[in-house]
C-alpha cells in the first residue's frame, strides 16, 4: 500500500505515466495514452504494464480518448481497478512542464503557477497547453494530492548571461523576456546524476556534454554539475536538426518568406516546427526510415543524415572549447542517442585530437546503460589501445524523465 507518487508527462496528443512508491521510488507501473483527441483507430492506444510481476496482465486497449481528462480517467481506472490503489493513496502528482521561464526549481502548483504555465504557451505552443491540461485533469482525479510542476527550463537557469543573452535591442529583450531558456532539463539533470555515479564523482565535480537525441533533440554543456549552455533557445525549435523542426536557421529566412513568399508569420512558424528538419530534407521524419532510404541510394536521405550529424558536431566542438577541453564524459540518450550506433559513430568520428575514440564493437552492441569508448575495459584497451590523451569517457544512458520528476517531487514532500 501507499503512499505513492504519480508522474505524468503530457504531450500534445499523448500522456505517459509512471507510479512510484514514495520511500525508495520503486517503479510500480508505467503506461502510455496516445492519439488523444483522434478518432478511434485500428491499433491499441492505451498501454499499461505492472513492474516486477506477471500477476497483473499488461493492458493494450483500443479506446476513444477525447481529451487529456478522458486519458487520465482511463489511467485512474487502471490504478484503482487493476492495481487496487485508492486515489487518496497518491500523495503527489508530478508533472513535466516544458516552459517555466526563470523558475529554477520544482514548485507546488497553485493558481499563480497555472497562470504562468498558460503564459508560457506563447513560447512552447506544442507543450505547455498539454502540460496544463494534465494538471487540471489530475486535480479532478486526485483532489487530495499535491500537484507539483517540474520545469524543463529549470536546469538551465544557471546558463551565464553571455550564453543566455540575444544580441537584440535591450528594450526588446526586457519587454518580451527574449533569452535562451533551454529545454530537456529534466532529462539532463537525470543524466548528469547518473553518469556522475558511473564516474565515481560528485556531480558538482563533473564536466559533461549531454545529448538528448530524439524526435526533439538538443545538446547541453555542463560545468561543475551546472548547465552553462544548450542548443535550444527561446523555444524548442532552435539548435539541432530534429524530426520536423528546423533547428537553427538564418533569421532573415523568416522575413524573406513573409515578404517575398507572401506567407503569414503563423505559416512560417508551422513550417519551421512541423514541416522542416529530417521531414523537410528527405520526406521522412523517423531516422530509422531515413537510414533505410539512404541505404537504398536516396541522396536526399543521405544528405539529411549528414546535416543532422554536422549540426551536432558544430555544438559538440563549441562545448569542448567552453569546457576548456576538460570533459569527463560525453553522454548519448533518448531514442536516437540510445539506439542509433551509426549516428554515434559519425558524431564522434575523427575526435582523437580531443582524446575521444569509440570502441567499434561496444558501440554496435550497446544496449541500455553502456560505456562505449576504447578505454572501457582493460582487455579491449590492450587489443586496441586508446589514445594517449583520452580524457572523456563515452556513455549511452537511457533517460528516465519520469524518475527524474519523481525525485524532485520527493524532495518537495520531504521539505
Amino acid at each position: 500500500a501507499g503512499p505513492f507518487v504519480l508522474c505524468l508527462n503530457a504531450g500534445s496528443s499523448s500522456l505517459k505515466f509512471k507510479l512510484y512508491g514514495v520511500g525508495s521510488l520503486t517503479q510500480l507501473c508505467s503506461g502510455l495514452c496516445e492519439r488523444i483527441g483522434d478518432a478511434l483507430g485500428n491499433f491499441p492506444n492505451f498501454h499499461a504494464t505492472v513492474s516486477g510481476t506477471t500477476a497483473v496482465p499488461a493492458v493494450d486497449e483500443r479506446i476513444e480518448l477525447r481529451d487529456h481528462a478522458a486519458a487520465l480517467r482511463r489511467v485512474v481506472r487502471f490504478l484503482t481497478g487493476d492495481l487496487a490503489i485508492h486515489p487518496s493513496d497518491v500523495v503527489a502528482v508530478g508533472h513535466r512542464v516544458v516552459m517555466g521561464g526563470r523558475r529554477d526549481a520544482a514548485v507546488v502548483v497553485d493558481e499563480r503557477v497555472k497562470k504562468e504555465i498558460e503564459e508560457g504557451a506563447l513560447l512552447a505552443p506544442l507543450h505547455n497547453p498539454a502540460n496544463l491540461l494534465g494538471i487540471q485533469a489530475a486535480e479532478q482525479a486526485f483532489p487530495s494530492a499535491r500537484q507539483v510542476a517540474v520545469f524543463d527550463t529549470a536546469f538551465h537557469t544557471s546558463i551565464p548571461a553571455r550564453n543566455r543573452t540575444y544580441a537584440l535591442p535591450k528594450s526588446l529583450n526586457e519587454k518580451w523576456g527574449l533569452a535562451k531558456y533551454g529545454f530537456h532539463g529534466t532529462s539532463y539533470r537525470y543524466l548528469a546524476n547518473r553518469v556522475a555515479l558511473q564516474l565515481g564523482k560528485a556531480v558538482d565535480d563533473c564536466n559533461l556534454i549531454l545529448m538528448h537525441l530524439g524526435a526533439g533533440a538538443s545538446i547541453c554543456a555542463v560545468k561543475g554539475g551546472r548547465s552553462i549552455d544548450t542548443s535550444m533557445g527561446l523555444s524548442p525549435t532552435a539548435g539541432l536538426v530534429m524530426a520536423t523542426r528546423s533547428g537553427d536557421v538564418d533569421p532573415s529566412i523568416v522575413a524573406f518568406l513573409v515578404g517575398k513568399g507572401r506567407m503569414s508569420a503563423d505559416e512560417v512558424e508551422r513550417i519551421l516546427n512541423g514541416q522542416s528538419g529530417l521531414l523537410g530534407l528527405c520526406g521522412k521524419k523517423d531516422l530509422r526510415d531515413v537510414h533505410e532510404a539512404a541505404r537504398q541510394g536516396d541522396g536526399d536521405a543521405e544528405l539529411a543524415i549528414d546535416v543532422f550529424v554536422s549540426r551536432i558536431r558544430h555544438f559538440l566542438a563549441s562545448y569542448f572549447f567552453q569546457l576548456e577541453g576538460r570533459v569527463d564524459a560525453i553522454v548519448f540518450s533518448a531514442g536516437v542517442g540510445e539506439h542509433d550506433g551509426e549516428v554515434r559513430r559519425r558524431v564522434l568520428e575523427g575526435m582523437g585530437w580531443a582524446g575521444v575514440e569509440l570502441d567499434v564493437d561496444l558501440n554496435e552492441k550497446a544496449s541500455g546503460l553502456a560505456r562505449i569508448d576504447t578505454g572501457a575495459g582493460s582487455a579491449r584497451a590492450t587489443r586496441r589501445s586508446a589514445p594517449k590523451r583520452t580524457t572523456a569517457q563515452v556513455w549511452v544512458i537511457p533517460t528516465d524523465e519520469e524518475l527524474g520528476i519523481a525525485e524532485e517531487v520527493k524532495m518537495i514532500l520531504q521539505a
